[in-house]
């Protein structure tokens, strides 16, 4: 479900965690709708229970990978925020976006129309959607539905409209970061414009009297004067363009402090806010603040893992715990710590879990976790998410027309419809998702920011 940015996600426990959430989201939805759970439900009370009861906190768990995910691209360090130079950066952030989402997002809707459509029309069951109406349609084709009020036409889509408020909210977060550091460059390099002046006039009145000097010494018939006060020149010239590169490498210094401080200060106060407050009130869970505790523990995982090295621009993925990645592992643990005191819930432990999950783990090694299917399955998350519910309604359609039948056939019903959802998948992935999706988000910016300029491309551009 979570969108994979440029298949940056083959780290295996990134694989794993999607694979895995994605199967008990399809499995909460298969016993939570239609005849077939119901005629099952005698048998599994139970387990269909806890699907029905907490099989839905595997959203968090892509809650989490999402701004793990998303922080790589827009926010990888504190420090270090993409460049969103104004409002046209980010609208183009904007279209980008949703031209990722939408390709394999409207194929499932049309998909769930029809399916809902066939289900009204060959078995009586209150969990079928209705006919949409005009507005409803706009509203679902821009992910505006839950916004405006309109009833969903297919289950877990509001997840597509959440995930890109909370891309935008943490865009927002990297644009205002990046905004106040480089204010804070600019108002010293006013500075320094203003020093270097002053410096080259004083460097013109030193030489203008090395020169008399040096004329006065060739009058009274003595060179090495004259060699003395060219010397002295250079190396006064030479000390002054040192003083005035320190300068500028601590005002970039500063400004990404300034940045650091910014971003981290913002991503931390909505974590908490969202954990402690705003979660406890469901009327919020059509917008993204609703949800950012979750997605702010992957963003802070990903920084956990993005510790600079002492070369600009490198990073350190070592196995061992570098102090810095454990401060913010220990961020991850405090505010899960805080989460889990506000509200011991399952989506909580999960969130959690799955944070420090990817915090922790090594980039290499546990190569077991490494294999083709579950790799597959994860790139085919998203897919499957968008088309599973509409293929439960039509396995409802058919095992309503079998009539009174067993137990053993309503749980082979299920099954078959897990596997066609799958197979669904598959399909969409391969023909739609993957056709439009391999390509880079278009135009959305790919110059990050380190406080002493910018970087498009590995080459640092000055501002």
């Amino acid at each position: 479900m979570t969108i994979e940015l440029k298949h940056a996600s083959r780290v295996p426990v990134v694989d794993l965690v999607k694979a895995l959430a994605a199967q008990v989201i399809v499995w909460h939805h298969l016993v939570l709708y239609g005849p077939m759970a119901r005629a099952c439900r005698p048998w599994f009370e139970q387990l269909f229970d806890w699907l029905i009861r907490d099989g839905r906190a595997a959203v968090y768990a892509f809650l989490v990978v999402g701004g793990y995910l998303a922080a790589g691209k827009l926010l990888p360090r504190p420090g270090r925020p993409v460049v969103i130079a104004g409002a046209g950066d980010f609208l183009t952030l904007v279209i980008g976006r949703y031209r990722r989402l939408a390709p394999a997002y409207l194929v499932a809707l049309v998909v769930a129309i029809l399916a809902a459509a066939i289900a009204r029309h060959w078995m009586a069951d209150a969990d079928t959607p209705l006919a949409p109406g005009a507005g409803q349609l706009v509203a679902h084709v821009l992910l505006l539905q839950d916004l405006l009020g309109y009833p969903a036409l297919s289950a877990g889509i509001w997840y597509v409209a959440i995930e890109i408020q909370l891309y935008l909210l943490l865009a927002a977060i990297a644009w205002v970061a990046h905004a106040a550091g480089r204010s804070r460059r600019e108002a010293a390099g006013s500075g320094d414009l203003g020093r270097s002046g002053a410096a080259r006039r004083s460097g013109a009145v030193r030489r203008s009297g090395d020169a008399r000097r040096s004329g006065d010494a060739r009058l009274s018939g003595d060179a090495r004067p004259s060699a003395d006060a060219r010397r002295s020149g250079d190396a006064r010239r030479s000390g002054d363009a040192r003083r005035s590169g320190d300068e500028v490498g601590r005002s970039g210094d500063e400004a990404g402090i300034r940045a650091a401080v910014i971003a981290s200060s913002l991503v931390l106060v909505l974590a908490l806010t969202s954990w402690v407050v705003l979660s406890r009130f469901e009327g919020l869970d059509r917008y993204a603040i609703y949800f950012f505790g979750a997605y702010g523990l992957g963003v802070i995982a990903r920084w956990s893992r993005e510790v600079a090295t002492a070369g600009d621009g490198d990073r350190l993925h070592a196995e061992r715990l570098h102090p810095a990645r454990s401060e913010w592992i220990a961020v991850v643990m405090a505010i899960g710590g805080v989460a889990l005191l506000a509200d011991p819930d399952s989506r909580e432990f999960v969130a959690v879990a799955v944070a420090l999950l990817l915090a922790l783990a090594p980039r290499s090694g546990w190569g077991w976790l490494a294999s083709p299917a579950v790799a597959a399955l994860s790139r085919r998350s998203y897919a499957l998410f968008l088309i599973h519910y509409p293929i439960c309604l039509l396995g409802n359609v058919v095992f309503a027309q079998l009539g009174s039948v067993s137990v053993a056939v309503a749980v082979a019903g299920l099954v078959a419809t897990w596997l066609a959802c799958n197979l669904a998948s598959a399909v969409l992935y391969r023909w739609v998702e993957s056709a439009g999706g391999v390509r880079r988000e278009a135009g959305a910016p790919a110059r990050s920011w380190d406080g002493r300029g910018e970087r498009r491309a590995g080459r640092l551009v000055s501002k």
